[in-house]
């Protein structure tokens, strides 16, 4: 079966470049296995440190990083930290050889615009910033172009991180409906190396049916990262065995995938 690979799900609403007047950096790292760290480190491509600058870590006061936030949503909306206009980035990547997983690498556009912003506004000296713990679906299927498929063939959604134990056992956060919102019967199992929960239906898939895959934002990392939406998408079971998948794409991604839909 062919997966959609969804990267960088989480950033619907994020535009090019900082908007004016910005008051506070955000870096999601919700589509990274990125971890907590006493002093987490932004990197450019050139391996030249931005965050935090010499100013701030010449600062008595500044004894450790204490803005993890749970999802970009929680990062936004602390006002006391980031202000009311924060510029929300995703990094490119983890920084190689940080064994604690707790620093990251940005593209060279927004390596500039981080350092202006701290020339202009001093966002960076003065801590202006939160981290994302995040939770993002890296993989989904069955998804794709139509492609041949056993009728009980499982649906299978890969994280970006590792799901805390009571999330891996909870079945209630990951449903599968028909277009009449019937709850299709199955088992749902949590692989912890491919970080990846299996649901297979009690039945084989009904041919002609369309079926729709609902993973809830309540579903939580080991971290205590979590999705700022229900993650959606779905698929349709074409005549014999073969399927045809269409799902809409997530906030951000550049092609194919599935939407956060709204929670609630």
């Amino acid at each position: 079966m062919i997966a959609i690979c969804l990267t960088c799900m989480l950033q619907a609403s994020v535009v090019a470049g900082p908007p004016d007047g910005a008051t506070g950096i955000v870096v999601d790292g919700s589509a990274l296995e990125i971890d907590r760290a006493r002093f987490p480190r932004v990197y450019d491509e050139g391996d030249n440190m931005i965050y935090p600058p010499d100013k701030l870590c010449a600062d008595p006061n500044y004894q450790g990083f204490e803005g993890y936030k749970r999802c970009v949503d929680d990062a936004v909306k602390d006002a006391k930290r980031v202000g009311g206009k924060p510029w929300v980035i995703t990094p490119l990547r983890l920084k190689g050889n940080d064994p604690i997983h707790g620093s990251v690498v940005v593209n060279a556009e927004d390596a500039v615009a981080l350092r202006r912003l701290n020339v202009e506004r001093g966002l960076l000296d003065r801590d202006r910033v939160a981290f994302v713990l995040g939770m993002a679906v890296a993989e989904a299927e069955p998804a794709g172009e139509a492609v041949k498929a056993k009728p009980e063939a499982p649906v299978k959604i890969k994280f970006s991180k590792a799901l805390a134990d009571s999330c891996a056992d909870n079945a209630s956060l990951l449903s599968v409906t028909t277009a009449d919102g019937t709850i299709v019967g199955g088992k749902v199992r949590y692989d912890a190396d491919s970080k990846t929960l299996v649901f297979s239906p009690s039945s084989p898939w009904a041919p002609g049916t369309k079926y729709t895959v609902r993973v809830s934002h309540l579903i939580e990392s080991d971290l205590g990262g979590v999705m700022d939406a229900d993650y959606v998408f779905s698929f349709q079971v074409a005549a014999g065995e073969s399927h045809a998948a269409s799902s809409d794409r997530p906030g951000g991604a550049a092609d194919g995938g599935a939407r956060p839909a709204a929670s609630g």
